[in-house]
């Protein structure tokens, strides 16, 4: 598809504003006197906002957020209808999972950490539980096949701590135990050209690729993968040495192996990636030695970092 028909199909679906009533006319036929729809800015990470639809139930709670650039770009392609579809199909699961008998248990079992930029969330972390990681700051979330469109992924704050029963430690500890339990993420290698996902660890040993990317499978499962003893164990043995992990953004970390990298390279690899990425996107510029031998992972950090300091 050229790009003089990604812009015709724009004008044919109408404006941005036109779209948001169309969805929210649309939804509040569907659900007439159970949620009410509008439109709302929200925060996200790093100071910024997005504009979203909400659902809010009778007693004004959010349970349903639709970010308008992602639904706009699935309506230009897609339609209205599949819009709509998309929103039903998610308050749906949503509703059948809190009507569940035993959803405090299964709250906790889906709880998992979530690394973002400490300095920059000041206001986020005021209201919620967090543990300090080198320059980030790891909170908490309850993480779902179903809420891909939420902006804070069942964010952890204090309240609903407090509706868990859970203090700080007992909450870090539990999310460190899911994160080991379900290892939901894909790895690719990049080897100059294209990306490749890999499935089989077994066959790729030494430096055949020049780096990966490890990603969750959903966008609701991305930076607790740093966690997971099981991934940077198999990259080791795929990687065959040493290798750098990098934040390449809030949803992705960067493999770059030991022998393939110069310092110089690691460090505009980090400042690079960060210029190109939308501000709620930037996790920072920490990054990681893992020593396979040790089997252990190094915090590291740049020169230019430790300079301004």
């Amino acid at each position: 598809m050229f790009i003089q028909d990604v812009e015709f199909m724009s004008n044919e679906c109408g404006t941005k504003e036109e779209f948001i009533v169309e969805i929210i006319e649309g939804m509040k036929k569907k659900y007439s006197g159970k949620y009410m729809f509008e439109s709302k800015m929200v925060d996200t990470l790093n100071g910024t906002k997005v504009n979203t639809v909400v659902a809010l139930d009778v007693g004004e709670n959010e349970i349903f957020q639709l970010p308008i650039e992602a639904a706009y770009a699935c309506y230009m392609f897609m339609g209205i209808e599949e819009v709509l579809e998309r929103m039903h199909y998610n308050i749906g699961l949503l509703e059948a999972y809190y009507a569940r008998e035993d959803r405090v248990e299964a709250e906790k079992q889906i709880i998992q950490p979530w690394i973002i930029n400490k300095d920059m969330n000041q206001d986020l972390l005021d209201r919620c539980p967090y543990t300090e990681y080198g320059d980030y700051a790891i909170v908490y979330r309850k993480c779902t096949s179903f809420n891909d469109y939420q902006l804070d992924y069942g964010l952890i704050t204090w309240e609903i701590a407090e509706k868990l029963s859970l203090d700080l430690s007992q909450l870090h500890e539990l999310a460190m135990q899911n994160v080991q339990n379900f290892s939901l993420y894909k790895i690719s290698s990049y080897n100059g050209w294209f990306f490749e996902e890999i499935d089989d660890f077994s066959y790729r040993k030494g430096n055949e690729y020049e780096e990966y990317v490890i990603c969750g499978l959903e966008e609701n499962c991305t930076t607790g993968s740093l966690f997971c003893k099981e991934i940077w164990s198999k990259m080791g043995r795929l990687v065959g040495e040493n290798y750098y992990i990098i934040p390449s953004s809030v949803h992705e970390w960067l493999v770059m192996s030991g022998s393939m990298t110069s310092k110089e390279l690691l460090e505009e690899t980090i400042s690079s990636v960060n210029a190109d990425l939308k501000p709620e996107n930037i996790l920072g510029e920490q990054y990681y030695l893992y020593d396979v031998e040790k089997d252990d992972m190094i915090p590291m950090k740049r020169e230019s970092s430790l300079k301004d300091e």
